[in-house]
């Protein structure tokens, strides 16, 4: 025996241990002679370890039971018995004794629900201990607290504590002999699928799985417990594992279980099945070497096509189910199945047995929703469409899997079957002869997608514009040289559609199947057949009026296509001269034509002047319009000035007939006098002087509207368009010389405090040229409007100008003085 140690002091330490668990105040934590009693254990002889460790268990150990002792005495006390552990020395008390009142212990803290920390703080080392303490063979009955209390703590401790538990478990349940495994096999499996159900933390997920693998494998299973065991088994299959490690084990216990439990469990195993062919699928590439050896092993076809026929048969149930995992786990069993048996001819018969119903489950799990078109995605200029059953990378990618393994002539032609039967599925059949277009028959897909009820949507119908969305985007990879001039017209027609994403999708075709994305060479390579088609609807316009607008679709397309125009511009013109009826379509196209035609600027403006005053403002804004976008075109000024002089008086006269009032043809009238003073300065000079009392009466009158309506759009843009013109006209050689007084008094009326700010800098700014041009002058009346006159001899005399100024107007004039 060690003489050096204090047996007194041992003694004493004991004591303090024992009073701890009282609930005297002033008894202090005895931590620190815990600590003293560990040191003296670690530093005697074997004979005072041995005495110390049976002190330890007759005295010491005990106290975890008590209800008062604090979580970090228990802690202590159990690192305390983790160390007497290591030493191998002989126990006093029996192991699973130790271990039940250690498993009393957790049980205790998992019922104190608001003091959690007790069982977290020491679960780690408890299970520490618990493992030192398991025994080469544990009797079942005296191990069933012990499991019951580690599957307890496994799933309700937090995940970082619930490893060790099971841990101890597997250990635990090794120690038990095979024959008697069996009575705790229900319990144990159903906690552990209820744990692989609720953890997502790999470490738990892989061991619980590995432990029910064995304890599976090692029971002799009878029907009856496998009847019971399918559920477990489907309902860890079905769960969704992040983890690529989780799913690697899966699919090893689906592997053993097959290879081990198949003529027991027979169809129960299915799940397993399914597991590894979806494994094949899988994005993790760890994941899909695991089941190739699993898949190679699996026998018999009929095993395959029962699983395969109950994988299409649940995707149809389950195609719009809200469990995206379920969606995505049978998507990958079919996808794995097909490619793996894509040669092995007594499933290609199933295939074509099934291929009805996977094709319909096929379609209905790819429904494609309507876009809004204000948040819709654009790639390549095609639109991307959600399908919401298909929303992530991983469901797309099994769906293509399974399309691009399919015998592609039979599938195309049950798709057709299937389009007949519910034409509502049209844009996910169309999406899908698009995707298998490399393979598929070409001929007899566009024969189904050139039919003409795909082609004229109606407006109600939301559907059908996604249809003819969908028929334009696979007509784009479909299309070739044959059969391009069949559906080249229709594809320029849907340029006009009334709906922005038919537009938007067809311009995005054009440039799919143009050469180097020209459309203009495009339609140039194919003028001929255009300009006979296009003639053709025109001659019969009354039946198809809708050729204008298709026309109008054409000026649009960027590139060269002036010879193709040139053709149609005779009949064009003919329909203006001769049918009321179009003479608004046409007009509003001249801008465009003035643009893409440059040869036809001089019939543009001599057409558009004699509907200058038609009796509709919309006619008057079409042909306004078209004059002010030719003339800046017009490279015969000898033409030209005739053509002003004809325009003038008309476009005058809009602008007196509106002075107390505002109008969309009035300021477009305002915009050719400027346009006109923008190609002949010289030759309008005298004409918009004479204009300027007019342009002050419509200064001053569009200012009243909008100090009565500040959102008043037209006498806004009027304002704008009015002073752009005092802008151009005093820029430069100044064309109201010697009439600055007026010029002044009208840009006064800009000044005034509830006048828009946007009007205001735009009157600065023509202040600031009309300044430029007569500073002296211009200075003097800044002068007499804010009433600043200067000191000296000079005799100033003051005029009556600007005696109704507001003031407002001549504190904002003497600022900028």
């Amino acid at each position: 025996m060690n003489d050096k140690i204090n047996w007194n002091r041992i003694t004493q330490i004991i004591a303090d241990l024992e009073r701890a668990t009282t609930k005297e105040k002033a008894i202090r934590e005895p931590s620190e002679q815990l600590k003293e009693f560990q040191y003296t254990l670690q530093n005697s002889d074997d004979i005072a370890k041995n005495i110390c460790c049976f002190l330890f268990q007759q005295s010491i150990l005990p106290l975890i039971g008590d209800e008062n002792l604090s979580s970090t005495l228990i802690e202590g006390i159990l690192i305390l018995f983790s160390d007497i552990l290591d030493l191998k020395i002989k126990l006093s008390v029996k192991a699973v004794e130790a271990s039940q009142l250690i498993c009393f212990v957790l049980k205790h803290g998992l019922e104190l629900g608001n003091q959690r920390e007790l069982f977290e703080e020491i679960g780690t080392v408890a299970f520490t201990v618990l493992s030192k303490l398991v025994e080469e063979t544990t009797d079942v009955r005296e191990a069933a607290f012990l499991i019951s209390v580690s599957l307890d703590y496994a799933t309700k401790s937090t995940l970082v504590h619930g490893y060790p538990s099971l841990s101890y478990l597997k250990k635990l349940l090794l120690s038990i002999p095979a024959e008697n495994l069996k009575s705790v096999l229900p319990g144990v499996s159903v906690a552990l699928t209820t744990l692989i159900s609720n953890k997502n933390r790999h470490q738990v997920v892989i061991e619980s799985i590995e432990i029910l693998q064995w304890m599976w494998t090692t029971c002799n299973l009878t029907e009856d417990d496998a009847s019971k065991l399918s559920e477990l088994i489907n309902r860890i299959f079905e769960q969704k594992l992040d983890n690529p490690k989780c799913r690697v084990a899966r699919v090893n216990m689906s592997g053993i279980l097959l290879e081990k439990c198949s003529e027991i469990m027979k169809d129960g195993l299915s799940p397993c099945i399914k597991c590894l062919f979806a494994a094949i699928s899988d994005e993790s590439q760890k994941v899909q070497e695991s089941a190739e050896k699993p898949v190679l092993n699996l026998g018999g076809s009929i095993q395959i096509s029962a699983v395969f026929e109950q994988c299409v048969n649940d995707l149809m149930r389950f195609a719009r189910s809200a469990d995206e995992h379920k969606r995505l786990s049978l998507l990958q069993s079919i996808a794995g199945i097909i490619s793996i048996n894509t040669n092995n001819p007594d499933f290609k018969v199933q295939l074509l047995t099934s291929l009805h119903s996977l094709t319909t489950a096929l379609v209905t799990v790819s429904e494609i929703y309507t876009n809004d078109d204000l948040i819709c995605e654009v790639n390549g200029g095609f639109i991307l469409h959600r399908r919401l059953y298909l929303n992530t990378a991983l469901h797309f990618s099994a769906f293509q899997t399974i399309l691009i393994n399919l015998p592609t002539d039979d599938f195309v032609d049950v798709l057709i079957d299937v389009l007949a039967e519910n034409p509502y599925f049209a844009p996910e059949i169309f999406s899908i002869f698009e995707i298998v277009s490399s393979t598929g028959p070409k001929e007899l897909m566009m024969s189904v997608i050139e039919q003409s009820n795909w082609w004229n949507p109606q407006k109600s119908n939301p559907r059908a514009v996604l249809t003819l969305e969908i028929v334009l985007e696979t007509t784009a990879k479909l299309c070739g040289t044959a059969m391009l001039q069949k559906l080249l017209y229709r594809l320029i027609e849907c340029l006009a559609s009334p709906h922005p994403t038919v537009v938007q999708t067809a311009q995005a075709a054009l440039e799919e199947i143009s050469p180097n994305k020209n459309v203009a060479k495009l339609l140039m390579d194919n003028v001929d057949y255009i300009t006979d088609r296009l003639i053709a609807r025109l001659q019969f316009v009354d039946v198809s009026p809708e050729v204008l607008t298709v026309f109008s679709a054409i000026l649009s397309v960027d590139g060269d296509i002036s010879d193709l125009l040139s053709h149609l511009m005779p009949r064009i013109y003919e329909l203006l001269d001769t049918r009321d009826s179009f003479s608004l379509p046409i007009l509003r196209m001249f801008p465009r034509v003035a643009i893409k035609i440059p040869s036809q600027v001089e019939q543009v403006i001599d057409r558009s002047i004699h509907f200058v005053l038609a009796p509709s403002i919309s006619l008057q804004c079409a042909a306004l319009d078209s004059i002010i976008a030719a003339i800046p075109l017009f490279e015969d000024h000898d033409k030209l000035l005739p053509m002003i002089h004809q325009m003038w008086a008309p476009s005058v006269l809009i602008m007196k007939s509106s002075a107390d009032c505002s109008n969309s043809a009035a300021r477009r009238a305002v915009n050719v006098c400027e346009t006109a003073l923008l190609a002949e300065r010289s030759f309008v000079r005298a004409r918009v002087r004479e204009l300027l009392p007019l342009f002050s009466e419509l200064v001053e009158g569009n200012l009243k509207l909008l100090e009565s309506n500040p959102e008043h759009r037209h006498a806004l843009k009027m304002m704008h368009s009015l002073l752009d013109l005092f802008l151009t006209a005093l820029e430069g050689d100044n064309i109201f010389d010697c009439m600055e007084l007026e010029v002044f008094k009208t840009l006064l009326f800009c000044f005034e405090q509830k006048v828009k700010p946007e009007l205001t800098d735009k009157a600065l700014k023509c202040l600031s040229f009309l300044y430029q041009s007569s500073k002296a002058f211009v200075w003097t009346l800044m002068m007499e409007v804010s009433q600043k006159y200067p000191v000296g001899q000079l005799p100033i005399k003051k005029t009556q100008y600007f005696e109704s100024v507001s003031r407002d107007v001549r504190l904002f004039v003497g600022k900028l003085l």
